[in-house]
């Protein structure tokens, strides 16, 4: 029970960081009809924002544990889970 409730906590927190965050910067270039492009920023040469974001350990930035608190609360940062507390 406990192991299938980590995996749960898990894949919720795989969603809310990796997939809301792919789904943010498609709105951007969307909203502001850009496309993504290798740039140079400041003479540094930065790649497409689809390799940085492909390149990210979503597995490890997604593992953590429940809490009944977080220090940025805002609405898109509130997990609810359905069962009791």
């Amino acid at each position: 029970m406990v192991a299938e409730q980590g995996a749960n906590f898990q894949s919720s927190c795989l969603k809310f960081y990796r997939d809301k965050t792919y789904q943010r910067v498609k709105r951007f270039f969307t909203r502001y009809e850009r496309i993504d492009a290798e740039e140079i920023i400041n003479g540094v040469h930065v790649p497409m924002i689809s390799t940085i974001l492909d390149s990210l350990d979503w597995e490890y930035i997604a593992k953590g544990s429940p809490v009944r608190f977080h220090g940025d609360l805002h609405f898109e940062n509130i997990l609810v889970n359905g069962g009791t507390a």
